[in-house]
């Protein structure tokens, strides 16, 4: 009750020491005195299933109540409630640049363009330097108009920082191509400097505005990959640059005019470039394949560079739909069509590449991307992620949705969903979405993995077992890559106490894929606690701590190994370690109480096991180790330590 009363004498006094400023500067004061009150008092509403909007009222003032919710709802990345909240103070103070910026952002992150633009056009108006990537959504409704003096106009002039220093060129660009100034466009793109990283980005959007403009042996030029042994093996690749040497158009180019065309000369050098062919970014090779065939190369020339890095890249589902266009009619369909569509493709390369460091950039430019181009089907799926790793499950479903049955994205998509029902706890739904997959696929297995992770994560390892089983029927040929599948269901098989066969996928997982640490430490320490073949088994466990040294479970196993072995103090040092590494985890906890009590170290081994109890172990573990607490463990008969009654208290 005091506390209660506390924080409602804070709240009050924050209000009255706010009185008389604007909104946003009330909220701040507000923030200031309450220090973090408001927060806990958001926190019990959402726990409430009141929503952030309602909690407006609890600090007396619409306006910087809905700021301070507001401010919450983008913390939790909840930018649909951010904007809105925002948009709702704006009501009030409709000039504050603070506010209409924050706003601004929200809306992006939204993926509320329409206010966006409106806000952006504000931000703008209202400063000389601006704001980059308000600028820029400026220029991409002008762009989508059709106004593409305008969107030229505005990339000119949007503020160099950032992302925008890269993207402002790729709209300059794509807009003068759009009113046909090629060379003007290809001057706009100049801006990016190739040794920054980005030059596979430039020569990607030189080549495809050469080839739209009818520029075909210029485009072929520039999007020609440098051969490996002319310019050393670290000139090819995601990072790599076009040369300095210049086409007749002013584009820089990947290879020079002798790399151009389909001939390749004699065995050696077909073969670097081959290898050179390998190491492009896949949406380099897919644009360098189209301008070969517009340049009148034999489409059998083509598919035969494209399986040729099909077999160096397996899996690219993409590659796979472009071989399979070119064994039907030997033709393939444009990369881009349009100008929006070709600034979407370039926002989603940089989106991308800045992903992992900047998550917020990353989202805010890639629902710019989907709004220029709604087709864009990678950059939904960059949105997507980006929303789980935020934990907005809900919201990512929703845009993996938006991808059509029709496009080659369509399985990742669909995948997506499952992992974002799983993480919902939605189970009975994405496990019947997964079932309705493998219907759609039944040589796929991809969707009865994702079925029997679930069942493994759920401890359903019966159904588990099941689904592994059907895997490996879908599986021709087992070859080393299927080791998983087996490992995966020697896991079930253990968990189910159908051991026989559980050794057996484990061991034919160890043929597909020899020294496998997670492989060994399994089979290992199952060997290790059903009292078999245990030298082999503390070889394995050794091999596989000396690969993971740092994985508690796995240290574990080499500990409780010595542990079996009668090596109590050995055993002591192991697992010690291993509870540093993974704290939280009720059986390695109990292992470390066991090692304790055997070598007389009595207090300690009690605590560790009121420890296991603690972290919500299996009703089978809290039965043995209430019974250890009782009781203390069995004397061991070689070393005569164990029951309360043997040897004295050692703490």
């Amino acid at each position: 009750m005091i506390r209660k009363l506390g924080m409602s004498v804070a709240v009050l006094a924050a209000m009255a020491a706010c009185a008389g400023s604007g909104p946003v500067e009330r909220a701040l004061a507000f923030e200031r005195n309450v220090g973090g009150a408001v927060p806990a008092m958001i926190k019990v509403a959402d726990a409430t299933g009141q929503s952030v909007s309602e909690l407006t009222g609890a600090v007396g003032d619409s306006g910087y109540g809905a700021y301070l919710a507001g401010r919450h709802a983008e913390g939790m990345s909840d930018f649909g409630a951010a904007a809105t909240l925002l948009d709702r103070v704006l009501e009030e103070n409709p000039e504050d640049p603070r506010l209409i910026r924050r706003a601004f952002l929200a809306n992006v992150n939204a993926g509320r363009f329409e206010r966006a633009v409106e806000l952006a056009r504000k931000i703008d108006s209202q400063s000389p330097i601006g704001m980059g990537l308000a600028t820029l959504i400026e220029s991409a409704d002008a762009l989508k108009r059709g106004d593409y003096a305008e969107a030229a106009r505005l990339a000119d002039a949007a503020e160099r920082t950032g992302l925008s220093r890269y993207a402002a060129p790729i709209f300059a660009a794509w807009a003068r191509a759009a009113a046909g100034e090629t060379d003007a466009a290809i001057e706009a793109l100049s801006e990016i400097d190739a040794d920054s990283g980005f030059g596979p980005l430039l020569a990607l959007h030189t080549g495809l505005i050469q080839k739209q403009a009818g520029r075909l042996d210029a485009a072929l030029r520039t999007l020609t990959p440098v051969m490996p042994d002319s310019v050393g093996p670290d000139s090819v690749g995601p990072d790599s640059s076009p040369t300095d040497e210049a086409p007749t158009d002013g584009a820089q180019t990947n290879g020079g005019d002798d790399a151009a065309g389909s001939d390749m000369g004699g065995e050696g050098e077909a073969a670097a470039r081959a290898e050179a062919v390998a190491r492009m970014p896949v949406r380099m090779v897919r644009a360098y394949a189209r301008v070969r065939l517009a340049n009148g190369a034999p489409a059998a020339e083509v598919l035969a560079m494209m399986r040729d890095y099909d077999g160096a890249n397996p899996g690219v589902t993409i590659i796979e739909r472009d071989i399979a266009a070119l064994e039907a009619d030997g033709t393939l369909e444009d990369l881009v069509v349009g100008p929006a569509a070709g600034v979407a493709e370039g926002l989603y390369h940089l989106a991308s590449s800045v992903q992992r460091q900047a998550e917020g950039i990353a989202l805010g430019y890639g629902r710019l991307a989907v709004f220029l181009d709604p087709g864009m089907e990678l950059s939904r799926l960059l949105v997507s992620e980006i929303l789980e790793s935020r934990g907005r499950h809900a919201e990512a479903i929703e845009e993996l949705r938006m991808v059509p049955e029709s496009s080659d994205y369509a399985w990742s998509a669909q995948l997506a969903v499952a992992d974002n029902l799983i993480e919902l706890d939605r189970d009975a739904e994405a496990a019947a979405h997964l079932e309705r997959m493998a219907t759609t696929r039944p040589d796929d297995i991809d969707a009865l993995m994702k079925l029997g992770y679930l069942m493994r994560l759920r401890e359903r390892f019966d159904e588990g077992a099941d689904v592994y089983a059907r895997v490996l029927d879908r599986i021709e040929t087992i070859r080393p890559e299927h080791w998983l599948v087996l490992y995966y269901r020697g896991i079930t098989l253990e968990r189910t106490d159908r051991w026989p066969e559980a050794e057996d996928a484990f061991l034919k997982a160890l043929d597909l894929k020899p020294g496998d640490p997670y492989v060994l430490n399994y089979l290992g320490y199952s060997w290790v606690d059903k009292g078999m073949n245990i030298d082999r088994a503390k070889e394995m466990i050794r091999d596989a701590v000396a690969q993971r040294q740092n994985d508690g479970y796995i240290v574990d196993s080499l500990g409780w190994v010595q542990y079996k072995l009668g090596n109590y103090e050995e055993a002591v040092r192991h697992l010690e370690r291993a509870v540093q590494l993974r704290p939280q985890d009720p059986v390695i906890n109990d292992h470390l109480g066991d090692a304790y009590w055997r070598v007389g170290r009595r207090l300690e081994a009690r605590f560790q096991w009121d420890r296991a109890l603690s972290l919500d172990p299996d009703e089978e573990l809290v039965e043995t180790i209430d019974d250890k607490l009782d009781s203390g463990l069995e004397t061991d008969p070689e070393s005569g330590v164990g029951a309360e009654s043997d040897g004295a208290e050692a703490n």
